[in-house]
């Protein structure tokens, strides 16, 4: 179906996240622990459908990864939907993630979704971000 680009520091939440990933009927998904080695990856690879990636990560946390792939010439053009996973308790209020979101759009975050989540709120968010029923 889809090629995810998982993009997160935790190894226990990144097979978390694969397993629910798989469960969707995802084609194959692509781990990397932080937003240096997902911009790598994105360079080699033009079959990535979609960016799952946390927010808070060291060296290279999410924001400065879309920041990054926004500014990058071979993958500027590229539609490339991010969702974006974190714990970060201040976004589980819907009128601050509200006003998140607003800002986050021009860097190609579609959807932020608080850990912890869902199988059906990972669907929710790549149906959005892809704009195909998965």
């Amino acid at each position: 179906m889809f090629t995810i680009l998982l993009v997160e520091d935790s190894s226990a939440i990144r097979a978390i996240v694969r397993q629910q990933l798989l469960g969707l009927k995802m084609k194959e998904v692509v781990m990397t622990a932080n937003g240096e080695e997902a911009l790598n990856v994105l360079k080699k690879r033009d079959d990535i459908d979609a960016v799952i990636s946390d927010w808070h990560m060291e060296p290279m946390d999410g924001l400065s990864f879309c920041t990054a792939v926004q500014k990058n010439p071979r993958l500027k053009g590229r539609q490339l939907p991010v969702i974006f996973i974190t714990a970060d308790p201040k976004l589980a209020d819907e009128d601050t993630r509200d006003k998140v979101m607003e800002s986050a759009r021009r860097l190609g975050i579609v959807d932020i979704v608080t850990k912890p989540f869902t199988q059906e709120g990972l669907r929710t968010a790549l149906s959005k971000g892809l704009g195909f029923q998965v």
